[in-house]
């Protein structure tokens, strides 16, 4: 599984690469099965299979035996290509869509939350100057929007809240004290990011739902074993 997510944040790169630049199609063509990247992967691959105490079946035979065929479509088509000694044609994947593509954007964003939540606290609680605390505000601000109705109470919070903190953290003209948060804010501000991270670690149903099929499969496979 760990090599089909690696594989399939290659190609998922590789899409966006053409998407931005034009490449003929005959260049296009066999462009991934000469990458030393993605080779590195499928031999690793076929080493795993070996380690097996039977192994009756080659690594795409394994793949849709297991499931993993069905949530890393683009990786699997690379590999049936590489078991059949076939060049894969990028244009055959082009408009594939895998049951895994919200499924790192949204682990990405969940981690975004925790780190910056972590990090104002951290420096609410620590730094002697709060001169950035408002732009780490602002940070938080746009994570916690990409989180949508979860976190709209928090949202509606900074937005109401965001101006006191900017005028805080601004440096006064002619001062040579840096700016320091205000009691009230460092409170509420410290209660924010708790909330957030709650409710993030958490996982409701909405923030766990571009998680399910990883999370279904790993499930299933534990119980398996």
């Amino acid at each position: 599984m760990a090599q089909c997510a690696q594989l399939e944040g290659i190609l998922r790169s590789k899409e966006r690469q053409r998407a931005k630049t034009e490449i003929s199609a005959s260049a296009r063509m066999h462009q991934t099965s000469r990458d030393s990247a993605v080779n590195a992967i499928l031999e690793r691959m076929k080493d795993f299979l070996r380690q097996l105490p039977v192994p009756e079946t080659d690594a795409y035979g394994y793949l849709e035996y297991t499931g993993l065929a069905e949530l890393y479509p683009r990786g699997s088509a690379v590999v049936d290509a590489f078991d059949r000694n076939e060049q894969n044609d990028d244009d055959e994947m082009e408009g594939i869509t895998a049951l895994t593509d919200a499924y790192f954007p949204q682990v990405a964003m969940l981690h975004d939350l925790v780190v910056m939540c972590n990090q104002l606290d951290h420096d609410i609680l620590h730094l002697s100057n709060h001169k950035y605390i408002a732009h780490q505000t602002a940070l938080l601000f746009q994570c916690v929007n990409q989180a949508g109705q979860v976190l709209a109470q928090e949202k509606t919070a900074i937005e109401q809240n965001f101006k006191a903190i900017k005028s805080a953290c601004a440096v006064q003209e002619g001062s040579t004290a840096p700016p320091q948060l205000p009691s009230h804010l460092k409170q509420w501000l410290l209660k924010l990011t708790e909330s957030v991270r709650t409710k993030v670690t958490r996982l409701p149903f909405p923030l766990a739902v571009p998680l399910k099929p990883v999370i279904d499969f790993i499930s299933v496979h534990t119980q398996d074993s």
